[in-house]
């Protein structure tokens, strides 16, 4: 994505850990090629006939999710002349995200059979339990319990931030 792409003019802080990372996923493409990555996607032509983009589109987020770290394109072994794809640590770390976005649209944006993908533990064969948001003893907090702190590489003025709000609560 170039300057003239992204959705920040400055608003947002560069000390926000979230605006760094959608500024690093890029566009709305970007986690539907981790979808497909996920869901087996390897090739170029894949990832084109389940998304419907444009080839050159689809080839400029192929080429900066690699520079970003989040794929990375090898040789196809069984086609010298064509790469295949695969999500790398950092790509990968992605599916939380996905997950949670996809269980948000089952909620809140529902087809009508319901939850339209199951995600099953390869393991087992049992479905994956959906997503809970835990204290660091595993114990379940609601969005109310849950205040934001500086962490230890929180700047200046995020901190001063963070501390104006919880003071004017």
């Amino acid at each position: 994505m170039d300057s003239s792409d992204s959705p920040r003019n400055g608003s947002t802080p560069p000390d926000c850990p979230a605006a760094r990372a959608l500024e690093q996923m890029g566009d709305w493409w970007t986690m539907q090629i981790v979808r497909e990555s996920i869901y087996g996607a390897r090739r170029f032509g894949e990832y084109q006939a389940a998304l419907g983009i444009s080839k050159n589109i689809l080839s400029r987020r192929l080429k900066k999710m690699a520079a970003d770290g989040l794929i990375e394109k090898r040789e196809d072994p069984e086609d010298a002349r064509a790469s295949v794809y695969r999500l790398t640590e950092k790509g990968r770390s992605l599916m939380s995200i996905l997950v949670a976005l996809v269980r948000w649209g089952d909620e809140w944006s529902p087809s009508e059979g319901g939850r339209s993908i199951e995600f099953m533990s390869r393991a087992t064969g049992r479905k994956v339990a959906d997503m809970a948001f835990l204290d660091e003893n595993g114990e379940p907090v609601g969005l109310t319990d849950v205040r934001a702190t500086p962490g230890p590489g929180a700047p200046p003025a995020l901190r001063a931030r963070l501390d104006a709000r919880r003071k004017s609560k």
